[in-house]
């Protein structure tokens, strides 16, 4: 996928969260305030830093789908188009740009601690890959087993059908000749795979 917007390095975000994180409409869930908290620590600018940039460039989007995965973007703010009428500093007249990078992220547990101390939340939808592998190894094992059982029964039936030889069989007409030249051909065929 290529996208074609740009924004400057090191610029201040402007950081947007779907109405699931609180707005003036309601408030949040604790789990998704205190993510949204996080999220605004990790990529946002203190207010008055001396290295910060007077204006906002680029966004980053944060919104929850999907049960309890976030989807984050990042987008530039950039003004429309010459024909359009656009303006660099007039937010009417500026649009959203995907840069990238874009990803998926799912809740899986929320600690009290750093990296460890007491469950605060934990996702009870979310299945670890390693128990998606042991399903589908057991849902593997499962056919195999089937179709063991498949054969067994087949040999079995087939056992029951069993029809007697009759007694026109060639064997039993012409004896000892079949039997040999069927030894003779035997034996040609093992010389020629040997060779």
């Amino acid at each position: 996928m290529k996208m074609t917007g740009n924004c400057l390095l090191h610029s201040r975000p402007l950081l947007l969260f779907s109405p699931e994180f609180g707005s003036e409409h309601g408030p949040a869930q604790p789990h998704l305030a205190l993510i949204k908290e996080v999220f605004v620590q990790v990529f946002g600018t203190p207010r008055n830093h001396p290295k910060a940039k007077p204006f906002f460039d680029h966004a980053l989007a944060f919104y929850k789908f999907d049960g309890n995965r976030i989807w984050f973007r990042h987008y530039q703010i950039a003004p429309l188009i010459g024909g359009e009428g656009g303006d660099a500093d007039t937010p009417e007249r500026q649009t959203f740009i995907e840069i990238g990078p874009r990803c998926v992220l799912e809740i899986v547990k929320i600690l009290d601690g750093s990296f460890s101390g007491k469950t605060i939340w934990s996702n009870r939808n979310y299945i670890c890959s390693r128990d998606l592998v042991a399903l589908q190894r057991m849902g593997r094992a499962q056919s195999y087993a089937q179709r063991v059982q498949a054969k067994e029964k087949r040999t079995e039936r087939l056992d029951k059908l069993h029809i007697e030889e009759s007694p026109l069989a060639m064997e039993n007409v012409f004896g000892d000749f079949v039997r040999d030249s069927e030894d003779r051909r035997g034996k040609k065929k093992r010389k020629v795979g040997e060779a």
